[in-house]
């Protein structure tokens, strides 16, 4: 008994010592060239691009800021953070979690997006929520993609940006 407890505080220590040593970060292969969380390369993300500017019906200056008659794809916008989140929460994750939230700035308030992944039965679809702020709370539902496609964008957006809630002009 007594070595089946020392092998097992030996396994136990070489496990957690192997963990410190290797942090996740350090294990992460590196990006390739033009590779983003949209494609694998410059041609691929500039595709899925264009596929995300037609589902939400609006040009790529509404994402990207434009300086010198040139797009600057690099700079940092609240609407590309918000693209982000939308992806890797729903596109990535809703169809394995079922339920996904996602916050971020929107007209100096907190906007939160609620959606709920249902597959079969009467209810299948994806029940939407939105709430801007302490404002009122929307709700809608989107149908699911045909057989054979995958969620995309254009599953809930359809040419619009906002889908539940009117657009404030500012």
């Amino acid at each position: 008994m007594r070595n089946l407890s020392l092998i097992l505080l030996a396994a136990i220590t070489a496990i957690t010592a192997s963990a410190l040593a290797f942090p996740a970060s350090a294990q992460a292969p590196p990006k390739k060239k033009g590779q983003t969380i949209f494609g694998e390369n410059r041609k691929a993300t500039m595709k899925a691009m264009r596929n995300i500017s037609k589902a939400i019906g609006e040009k790529c200056t509404y994402c990207h800021v434009k300086e010198g008659g040139k797009v600057v794809y690099k700079k940092e916008t609240p609407n590309k953070e918000a693209a982000r989140q939308m992806k890797l929460a729903f596109i990535d994750s809703l169809v394995a979690k079922k339920v996904v939230e996602v916050s971020f700035p929107h007209h100096d308030k907190t906007m939160v997006v609620r959606a709920q992944y249902t597959a079969k039965g009467d209810g299948a679809g994806i029940l939407l929520s939105a709430q801007e702020g302490d404002g009122p709370l929307r709700e809608g539902s989107v149908a699911l993609p045909p057989e054979g496609e995958t969620l995309s964008c254009k599953t809930c957006h359809n040419g619009k940006v906002h889908i539940l809630m009117p657009e404030k002009k500012d």
